[in-house]
């Protein structure tokens, strides 16, 4: 696990979520695509509330959300990282799918009510958060949990050294996932989304 998911786990979740996450971290590693014992994953999900992975169909290429607009990628993000823990893809892209999530509900809210709508917002995850919290948009909590999570991104995305790959575990992709979808929560609310507060079934 890294120094930087250490932080987040042990800043924002208590022992029983840990143990959770390691045995989590387990499944996908020793049993997957045994969606039984996955299931176990997609309760826990399900049970954050709001429209997670578990609510996505499994199989990827059926897509629900082509229809959803500037929401697309929110919820379609969460579906493949959902397949990407069902094929024991690499840890770094299940964080890297996950963390479209995020991006894509950031320039949200960045873009909300200003005539530079979604669409043309082009900058990096990075300067959206500071421009946010610049606004008073986000608090002094959210701001800290979502520069962690850019941080743990950059490093997913530009630390490809092959000979340190192992520098990611499946601990690391568990905890960046649910923490993902914990803030992302708190970003829908900002946006009002109607999915907010809601909770969905498990999708086969």
């Amino acid at each position: 696990m890294r120094a930087e998911t250490r932080i987040i786990v042990n800043s924002y979740y208590d022992k029983k979520d840990k143990d959770i996450f390691t045995k989590f971290a387990k499944i996908i590693e020793k049993d997957y695509q045994n969606k039984e014992t996955q299931r176990e994953i997609w309760k826990y999900d399900q049970s954050i509330g709001g429209l997670g992975g578990y609510a996505a169909p499994l199989n990827p290429t059926v897509n629900p959300f082509n229809s959803w607009g500037d929401y697309r990628n929110v919820f379609r993000s969460l579906q493949y990282a959902r397949s990407d823990m069902f094929y024991c893809t690499r840890s770094r892209h299940i964080i890297i799918d996950t963390a479209l999530h995020i991006e894509t509900l950031v320039k949200l809210v960045a873009s909300n009510n200003k005539i530079m709508k979604f669409i043309y917002n082009h900058r990096e995850l990075g300067k959206n958060i500071s421009q946010l919290y610049k606004e008073s948009i986000i608090d002094d909590a959210l701001y800290e949990r979502l520069d962690y999570l850019r941080r743990i991104l950059n490093y997913a995305k530009h630390d490809t050294d092959p000979n340190r790959d192992n520098t990611f575990d499946y601990e690391d992709a568990i905890i960046f996932y649910f923490e993902c979808r914990y803030v992302g929560n708190e970003l829908l609310k900002l946006l009002k989304h109607d999915t907010f507060g809601k909770t969905y079934e498990i999708k086969e």
